[in-house]
């Protein structure tokens, strides 16, 4: 899933690559952005129109995690806790100890990471950082609405080399990091993307040469719309 800002930083492409080591960005920029993809089609996920804030990390966030952000505008892990209260974004970017400067969605569609599979309804925070489609007293994560389950599948039309990792195909819309691919000589998840070739980088090399069917499956996530939401507060 890929999104164009519009307005501040036109034309920037923003998708779930590994954060940046140098700060591009004044923290708490907030943007605009619209998906460049869109499919009717079952499973597809499509991004629509999306707002993102800049943030920084100290330490490890993939791509999909749910955060929140302190006063310093560090990110930290929905715990499990309830009743907080508090706002609820998702990591755009993966970042890592070196890697702490990305986006974060505060609106929009975009896959979540389930500690469990997920289903289309209500999303509750799981264990640290993890969404969950379970019942949780005070853990409801409201404006928030999962609206493709595990299930969900993106097939794309392939071209694989035996022994390398990267994988071609006719466009990149609908694929995303850490989605599963599998296919004749295909396995593994996605970690990078060069969406200006149409392609997309494995966790595994391939074991044929050859064009083919690659379906991708939300295998770990789930597609979930978020409208500025947040963690169920303290009945009173």
């Amino acid at each position: 899933m890929r999104f164009s800002s519009v307005g501040f930083a036109s034309g920037t492409m923003l998708h779930g690559a590994l954060a940046d080591p140098v700060q591009k960005h004044q923290l708490g920029t907030r943007i605009c952005a619209v998906c460049n993809d869109y499919s009717a089609v079952a499973g597809y996920p499509n991004g629509g129109g999306a707002e993102f804030i800049y943030a920084k990390a100290a330490g490890a966030f993939v791509n999909g995690r749910l955060v929140h952000m302190d006063k310093d505008l560090l990110l930290l892990d929905v715990p499990v806790t309830a009743n907080t209260g508090r706002p609820v974004f998702a990591a755009l970017n993966s970042f890592s100890a070196t890697n702490i400067y990305g986006w974060i969605m505060a609106a929009g569609i975009m896959p979540l990471r389930f500690s469990v599979a997920a289903t289309v309804g209500p999303l509750y925070s799981g264990t640290a950082g993890n969404s969950s489609p379970t019942a949780a007293n005070g853990r409801q994560i409201l404006g928030a609405h999962t609206l493709v389950d595990a299930t969900g599948t993106v097939v794309k039309s392939a071209r694989t080399r035996n022994g390398s990792p990267r994988v071609e195909v006719n466009d990149v819309g609908g694929l995303y990091i850490g989605m599963t691919m599998t296919g004749t000589g295909i396995t593994g998840a996605i970690t990078d993307m060069d969406a200006g070739a149409n392609v997309v980088v494995l966790a595994n090399n391939c074991t044929a040469t050859g064009t083919t069917n690659m379906t991708g499956t939300h295998t770990g996530f789930g597609i979930v719309q978020l409208c500025h939401a947040f963690v169920q507060g303290q009945a009173v």
